[in-house]
């Protein structure tokens, strides 16, 4: 861990600088000096970093992926003429 850096209280993972909030108000802003440090991604122990798919699931349950397959699939557009199904001229 950084020098002069704690964990954040609500989430362990980040980390934030260990300084007490200024008293007083001034005439000008002066953004805050974070310091570098090195930084960990955290993963749950099963997953893969390298599989764009248990990256994805981490972010959508199954509900939500099956939610979004079926309104792609709703919305499927029919051919002009039937017999040219797979023809670009019909889009």
């Amino acid at each position: 861990m950084a020098e002069g850096t704690e964990f954040d209280p609500t989430d362990t993972g980040t980390l934030r600088p260990n300084a007490k909030p200024l008293q007083t108000r001034g005439t000008q802003f002066s953004p805050m000096e974070c310091p570098n440090f090195d930084f960990e991604i955290r993963l749950p122990i099963a997953t893969n970093p390298q599989d764009a798919f248990d990256l994805f699931s981490l972010y959508y349950t199954p509900e939500i992926i099956e939610s979004i397959a079926k309104y792609t699939n709703l919305s499927l557009r029919k051919a002009k003429d039937p017999s040219l199904e797979r023809r670009r001229a019909n889009a």
